[in-house]
């Protein structure tokens, strides 16, 4: 695809995503570009720093640290899976496991309170308009989806929570964490990545046959990601034709280089996947924008049938009424209060 094709190509998909979603056929899920703009630090500085506090721990104390030791750690974690760091550390621990949790829980947010960003508050603004997805899905151990939605939210971590899930999603939105989260034994070794012996990845299997999955923060090197396309090849390849199905991946590119290159990798058919080049702000303010106007004209559509009249007519009283009553503000609310 060539770049001036991008714009009109990251519209189509968004207007396709929007109404596949209003017939509420489209699953998200949710990688750790969700929480960079809240603060999240990108895999291979995560792998730098569980290499330099699992392996160096009598350098990572130092208020300076040597820039030889500095690149050479550097070096080493972008050679290696995120993943397989996690469990080759693991062993220089005295406690194993919640050693390693807390160092996760120091380092991702780099010691900060982490805050939604936009995107999650569009996010929360599309699902409050829509009342679906009613599951959304997630690998990140924070809780910014949830602070997002609020009260509406509940977070589903272990198996107990399965077992009620009818009862949960009666009236709540449930966020599943693949992975745990920081209090919930956050996942991060290879071993547990993505396995389909535990029962919530089974649920988003579940739910990956059913829907059309948006990706949201997931780049081509993400250890999840690579885990989720092994463990599921054949059901998003091979079952796709006749499922009829289309996969999304949202993640910004570095330059066009690394955009036209994306887009040809994701395409592949090892993955068959929609590469759209936009952060998770950007993405659903658009998606959110999209929503909005095809409401509008849903709405617009509904009205003009039932009234006999014709669009530019009905524009015009549309436009006669704001005036009148400016205290009503959008084209959108006007309609909604001429359908009552």
């Amino acid at each position: 695809m060539v770049l001036e094709d991008w714009p009109r190509a990251i519209d189509n998909n968004i207007s396709q995503i929007a109404e596949e979603l209003q017939h509420g056929r489209i699953g998200f899920l949710f990688g750790a570009g969700m929480s960079i703009k809240s603060g999240g630090i990108p895999g291979q500085k995560l792998a730098f720093e569980l290499i330099l506090r699992g392996l160096y721990r009598h350098e990572a104390d130092k208020d300076k640290l040597d820039e030889t030791l500095k690149g050479k750690i550097d070096a080493a974690a972008s050679r290696h899976p995120l993943e397989a760091i996690a469990s080759g550390i693991e062993r220089e621990f005295t406690f194993k496991g919640s050693d390693l949790t807390d160092i996760l829980k120091k380092v991702v947010f780099e010691g900060k309170e982490p805050q939604p960003h936009e995107g999650h508050t569009y996010l929360a603004s599309i699902l409050s308009r829509l009342n679906h997805p009613k599951l959304l899905f997630t690998t990140n151990w924070d809780m910014l989806i949830e602070d997002a939605i609020g009260n509406r939210a509940v977070s589903i971590t272990n198996n107990s929570e399965i077992f009620r899930l009818a009862e949960i999603l009666s009236n709540k939105i449930g966020v599943v964490h693949l992975h745990g989260t920081f209090d919930s034994d956050p996942l991060i070794k290879e071993i547990d990545l993505m396995s389909p012996d535990r029962p919530l990845f089974s649920l988003f299997l579940a739910e990956l046959m059913t829907k059309s999955f948006v990706f949201i923060g997931y780049s081509l090197s993400d250890p999840n990601m690579r885990a989720l396309y092994i463990k599921v090849n054949e059901i998003l390849t091979k079952q796709r034709v006749n499922l009829g199905k289309t996969t999304y991946v949202v993640f910004p590119a570095r330059d066009d280089v690394d955009c036209t290159l994306s887009a040809a990798v994701w395409d592949a058919p090892s993955r068959n996947a929609k590469y759209i080049p936009l952060g998770a702000d950007e993405f659903f303010k658009r998606l959110k924008e999209q929503l909005e106007t095809k409401g509008i004209k849903e709405l617009k559509d509904e009205l003009r049938k039932r009234l006999g009249v014709g669009e530019n007519e009905l524009n015009d009283k549309i436009e006669e009424i704001k005036s009148v009553f400016p205290d009503l503000g959008t084209t959108e609310q006007v309609l909604v209060l001429c359908q009552a």
